[in-house]
């Protein structure tokens, strides 16, 4: 019996007949132009954006000097309080999903003069960590351990280290991820797979 050594997208892709693999490469084709556009138009704002970067609109409006991107993440939210003052610098291979709410500052509520307030110099959310839908990152959070998750609707007020899963609110860690998404395209989570796309079909001809 031969063992199937393929990935599951290498699956997907390469046991597509002809006319599946190019409809699929076509609409890809369509997203590579939005995404491509949207990482220029962040980096003309000053932003370190790397390479394969899959962005929402609301994400690049945002971006500014203060922001980093590392390579092959998906960023589907644009809620990032604060990103105007405070740095914020995300790994590779992030998934960021619709609806996460990150609150880089706040208010210095004891100050008759309410100036903007932040407890670290700056957010770092590390390699393969992924935020599910709606959970928010409160702005005393310094670090995202790499490979963590941080479940859906959940609330995280405080640093956590790498490979922690944390759920609930106050987020609390309940376990360790045994692995991180290392074999995941991670650009294929919103149609941004274009040249993957394209080089995994040629593997197989």
């Amino acid at each position: 019996m031969q063992i199937e050594k393929r990935t599951r997208y290498e699956r997907y892709v390469q046991d597509k007949n002809t006319y599946q693999y190019y409809r699929g490469l076509i609409s890809r084709f369509l997203s590579h132009i939005k995404y491509e556009y949207y990482s220029y138009r962040a980096r003309r704002k000053g932003a370190h954006i790397g390479e394969g970067v899959i962005m929402c609109k609301a994400f690049m409006r945002a971006c500014n000097k203060n922001t980093k991107v590392g390579n092959h993440c998906v960023i589907n939210s644009g809620h990032f309080t604060g990103m105007a003052l405070y740095p914020v610098e995300i790994g590779n291979n992030v998934i960021i999903s619709d609806g996460v709410k990150i609150v880089l500052g706040g208010h210095a509520i004891d100050s008759s003069e309410w100036e903007p307030f932040r407890e670290s110099s700056k957010l770092v959310i590390e390699d393969y960590v992924w935020l599910c839908p709606d959970c928010c990152v409160l702005q005393s959070v310094k670090k995202i351990g790499e490979g963590s998750v941080v479940g859906a609707n959940s609330v995280l007020y405080q640093s956590i280290k790498p490979m922690s899963i944390a759920v609930g609110n106050p987020a609390s860690v309940v376990g360790k991820r045994e692995c991180v998404h290392s074999d995941l395209v991670v650009e294929s989570l919103l149609h941004g797979d274009f040249k993957q796309y394209k080089e995994t079909r040629k593997k197989k001809l």
